[in-house]
């Protein structure tokens, strides 16, 4: 069952992330862009664009990131069968082997109806919770038929996705990021364009989705605000409603801090020296910028989140062209958590950010 949308204008916005308040500037007059970095010029650029926020002594500041609002857990909140109910209501629907029919909380399930080949609608809901972890996922193919305007604002789809992901999928509201009062392009929405052409020489672009995404929000007191958690909430709506929903990777937070110690905090000066060895390690020897913001993790490995600092780094320039791109090595960039607590094992934080 597809959600009912009330149209209520037809501008257009360019995607807008929500705004999470401690970033790295990109660096400027670097020294060696297009050579490789002695250790001291990568620390040097490390260390001028670290946030302000990271001091010698973090104590202050580590204690209050461990002390987020948060909202219930995912394994109290999602409710399978009313999932279930919404979704395929009126529709005839095959429960996976692995499924208990039951549906509680917890547990994987993939329910679906009609048949995934073929041109009529096909349907697929499908959850894999437990303590430590959740993902669900649900994906509506309409019967095959010609592709239609979607005419909602950025600002509808933003809410009907946020309903939705609260009422049907258990969210917490808590979790779920608002923009600042004074944010130009208040909600995380991009339109979604097909190209099309009559093979007559008319062709242009139809807009036919709402693409609604960001990451899980954690509102830090004390000045930080919103801060990324462990998951990622993803909405499409079309002509129709909503047509893809999913959350990843959601971690639970009931013990999130328990057994992490503030008094652990890294200096900002461990910090500098730690991220130029793991760039080094990831064969950035060359840097152009580098951007970061304070975050709550789930390090690959990890029974519980952690405190990080998540960097963005790039060895080349945003706007390079292909000729210039072609000069040099390497364009890849690459981003890294940082756990901010010395007695977090290391070899549980290597690895991408979410």
């Amino acid at each position: 069952m597809k959600t009912n949308l009330i149209v209520m204008g037809k501008t257009l916005y360019l995607i807008a992330l929500f705004c999470m308040p401690v970033v790295f500037a990109q660096a400027q007059d670097n020294p060696g862009n297009d050579k490789d970095l002695s250790r001291e010029d990568l620390e040097y650029i490390i260390e001028r664009d670290m946030p302000k926020v990271l001091g010698e002594n973090n104590v202050e500041l580590l204690t209050q990131m461990l002390q987020p609002n948060r909202g219930n857990s995912l394994y109290e909140t999602f409710d399978g069968n009313k999932a279930v109910n919404y979704l395929f209501k009126g529709k005839d629907v095959v429960y996976g082997k692995e499924c208990d029919k039951e549906l509680y909380p917890q547990g994987q399930c993939d329910v679906v109806s009609g048949s995934s080949n073929g041109e009529e609608e096909y349907s697929k809901f499908s959850f894999n919770n437990n303590l430590s972890l959740a993902d669900i996922r649900f994906s509506d193919r309409p019967a095959f038929g010609p592709a239609k305007k979607v005419e909602i604002s950025n600002q509808e789809a933003f809410y009907a996705a946020k309903k939705f992901l609260i009422d049907i999928f258990g969210i917490s509201e808590e979790e779920i990021p608002t923009a600042p009062s004074n944010a130009s392009n208040p909600y995380p929405v991009k339109t979604v364009n097909m190209a099309y052409s009559d093979g007559a020489g008319s062709s242009g672009f139809l807009p036919v989705e709402k693409l609604v995404s960001f990451p899980r929000g954690l509102f830090v007191k004390g000045g930080l605000g919103w801060i990324p958690g462990p998951g990622r909430l993803k909405v499409t709506i079309d002509d129709q409603g909503i047509n893809t929903a999913s959350v990843s990777g959601w971690a639970d937070l009931s013990g999130y801090g328990l057994n992490l110690d503030p008094r652990d905090a890294k200096s900002r000066r461990a910090l500098v020296s730690e991220l130029a060895t793991r760039l080094q390690d990831e064969g950035i020897n060359s840097l152009n910028s580098t951007r970061g913001v304070l975050a709550i993790a789930l390090p690959v490995g990890a029974k519980s989140p952690i405190p990080v600092l998540r960097v963005y780094a790039a060895a080349l320039e945003r706007d390079l062209d292909e000729k210039s791109q072609g000069n040099n090595a390497s364009s890849a960039g690459v981003v890294l958590d940082i756990p901010l607590l010395v007695s977090i094992d290391e070899s549980k934080s290597i690895g991408d950010g979410e």
